[in-house]
């Protein structure tokens, strides 16, 4: 289930997120009849690692996205909790790759224990 599409600035192509399938790819859309899909969707967490957020960052080369869904804990109805990791994605022309230096999980990277990433900034 795609979840998230950001369009870069030109127009001519779509990323997208995969709700639980964990998975980001980018689709050309110049044929605005016939879309294809460029490269691989790449891995981001796993199944059930649902994106929740992702932003582009201004100069259009990288994906930042952050997985979480929503867990209402033990008293909700909702347990798509993600993977609490955030994984930056490089964007090319021919396809999307995963930065494999850039690790950051929410679940190990603070002191006071796992937390869940909810909203992203990037700084230029």
């Amino acid at each position: 289930m795609i979840q998230l599409i950001t369009l870069p600035s030109d127009g001519l192509r779509v990323l997208f997120a995969s709700f639980q399938a964990g998975q980001v790819g980018m689709l050309d859309i110049t044929d605005r009849y016939h879309f294809v899909q460029v490269g691989n969707a790449v891995d981001v967490g796993g199944l059930n690692a649902g994106p929740h957020n992702h932003i582009l960052s201004p100069d259009e080369k990288r994906l930042v996205v952050a997985n979480y869904f929503l867990d209402e804990d033990n008293f909700g109805k909702i347990h798509f909790d993600g993977n609490h990791e955030v994984h930056v994605v490089d964007v090319q022309d021919a396809g999307v790759s995963v930065e494999s230096n850039f690790n950051l999980d929410f679940d190990t990277a603070f002191s006071w224990g796992p937390s869940r990433p909810h909203g992203i900034a990037i700084k230029q």
